[in-house]
């Protein structure tokens, strides 16, 4: 048996390697001569497609010695086309188009852009009296030339520190790029770490059985003999080590093979942002894991678009339908070609029963709803992506008060939803509130504290995108300045909000409106630190919040 399995596993690593000798050979004829975004050698703390809550990652990040200010530089010559600035998401960033190249180079998390760029940013803002901004910007504006500074490195928006997020696209699709596939290397000799592969039954949320490997040598496999049902799909948990980086990255591709046989092949070359959500679809959430969202299905779900797969075969299930013993192969490579590969042997089990939830399932095709009391859990029709067992537990009434006043969990916990299923409250008392007052409560993670769900009042209710423990609360907190001083003597502040968060920031001194920028991070509010103050004027700084259930303050700021 393992005589026959090596030489059909010898073949299949041929074919691998042919495979990525015909991809390279169909790929399109991207640049390959582009000079580095940073002055000291490029090393990675986060890879490109690699899953993400929500996403899959579509750059690169890269480290800059745990420092901000670092000078960030243009690859090629072009013109800015766009400007962002945000307190979450890309913060300051800058995209540069470059026509003769068909591309667009991304460079986020900045602390701040070059002087001609930034003396126009912050006009356009005093202007347009705006602290976060999206301005698209004609070619003649800001031509840039190849290896200039257009930036300094940061730590802005939803960044976990600093590093510089580096990302290119076709400048006609959008379409995200790997940037390894335009000659940018990273020296990395590791491959790629597969802790485990996992057979899951067609129709079952839970592994049959999950084979620990913790593996990245060449190839090796399990003599065991594993029963399986006729019908079922493989997952790999697997994550790649890259030279000098500080955690694992993700991984390039995946192949999975049937004695032999391509069933299918997942790559990640280049990711369309109208897809990369449906990262939920592929990543198995519960096995356990020592890195989160490191398990990939090499199979496809029912209602996903199949995202990065570029051959696969029966939606990739494994079907058995005879008595005979089988070999299961799955190999992964990273962004520099290092590959590693497992295999399993299994057989058809003699009583086959898939192991189902004991909740009611929903069909993603038609959907349904879940009541309970004045409740309504409703799952539009397209909002799965395949028949899911859902419930919810821990029910409380509605109160008016200020603290929490429900708290429920819906299962399975962490299940994605390809769209959003909604939360209805049909309670008289509920129907009798003014929009302003059922604006003030929200659905918030027990988990997160920095994620408020709204009540929408189009839809008359909650939008929910994945399963989890939420707790219902009422916010009726304005928000607040804690340790406030002089301008004189500080020109930062410490907000104070408790629930649904800071939705707009604005400062005055008298009309005149001064621009801000909200670290929402570290919950800092900074004045911009060129204005310059007229210390002898009697005014002083007049600061405007608003969170996001609609609760206002005006606070009052010495001058000195």
């Amino acid at each position: 048996m393992n005589v026959n399995f090596f030489l059909r596993c010898g073949w299949a690593i041929l074919l691998f390697h042919w495979t990525f000798a015909v991809k390279g050979q169909k790929l399109p004829q991207y640049p390959s001569d582009l000079s580095n975004p940073l002055d000291i050698p490029l090393s990675l703390s986060g890879s490109y497609g690699e899953m993400r809550a929500n996403h899959y990652h579509t750059g690169w990040d890269l480290q800059t010695d745990e420092k901000e200010g670092l000078p960030v530089k243009c690859i090629a010559d072009g013109f800015v086309s766009r400007v962002r600035i945000s307190s979450k998401g890309y913060g300051y960033s800058i995209y540069v188009t470059h026509p003769k190249l068909g591309i667009t180079s991304v460079y986020a998390h900045l602390s701040q852009f070059f002087p001609a760029l930034k003396s126009w940013v912050n006009e356009q803002q005093y202007v347009l009296k705006k602290n976060e901004l999206d301005w698209v910007l004609s070619p003649e504006q800001f031509p840039v030339t190849r290896g200039q500074q257009i930036a300094s490195s940061g730590n802005s928006g939803s960044s976990g520190g600093p590093h510089l997020h580096f990302e290119i696209r076709n400048t006609v699709t959008e379409k995200t790029i790997d940037p390894a596939l335009l000659g940018y290397k990273i020296p990395d000799v590791t491959r790629p770490l597969i802790e485990s592969i996992s057979f899951i039954p067609k129709g079952s949320f839970a592994p049959s059985d999950v084979i620990p490997f913790r593996f990245n040598g060449e190839s090796y496999g399990r003599d065991t003999l594993y029963e399986v049902v006729d019908t079922f799909g493989v997952a790999v948990q697997v994550y790649d080590w890259v030279l000098d980086a500080n955690h694992a990255c993700g991984i390039k591709q995946i192949l999975t093979l049937w004695d032999g046989n391509i069933v299918s092949e997942w790559v990640a070359d280049s990711l369309d942002f109208k897809e990369v959500k449906h990262v939920n679809a592929q990543c198995v959430l519960g096995v356990k894991e020592r890195n989160p969202r490191t398990t990939y299905r090499t199979y496809q779900l029912p209602n996903s678009p199949g995202t990065g797969f570029l051959y696969i075969e029966r939606n990739g299930w494994m079907i058995i339908r005879d008595t005979m013993t089988h070999a299961v192969t799955v190999m992964t490579s990273d962004f520099s070609g290092n590959a590693t590969c497992v295999y399993a042997f299994v057989k058809r089990k003699p009583k086959q029963k898939v192991n189902r939830a004991n909740s009611p399932y929903y069909d993603w095709l038609t959907g349904g709803t879940i009541t309970q009391g004045d409740w309504c859990l409703r799952i539009p029709k397209d909002a799965l992506y395949e028949e899911t067992p859902l419930t919810w537990t821990n029910f409380s009434g509605i109160e008016k008060s200020d603290s929490m006043v429900m708290k429920i969990s819906i299962d399975p916990k962490f299940i994605s939803f390809k769209n959003s299923i909604r939360l209805e409250n049909n309670s008289q008392d509920w129907l009798n509130m003014t929009s302003e007052e059922r604006a003030k409560f929200g659905w918030m993670e027990v988990r997160k504290d920095d994620d408020w769900m709204a009540w929408d009042e189009d839809e008359k209710s909650y939008s929910f995108n994945h399963s989890g423990t939420y707790r219902w609360v009422k916010d009726s907190h304005a928000p607040e300045i804690k340790n406030m001083m002089p301008l004189s003597q500080n020109n930062q502040f410490e907000i104070v909000e408790t629930e649904s968060g800071l939705k707009t920031y604005n400062a005055y001194f008298d009309t005149q409106w001064i621009k801000l920028y909200w670290d929402a991070k570290n919950d800092r509010l900074m004045i911009d630190p060129d204005w310059k103050l007229k210390w002898d004027q009697k005014s002083p700084l007049r600061i405007e919040l608003t969170d996001k259930a609609g609760n206002f303050n005006q606070v009052i700021v010495d001058v000195k």
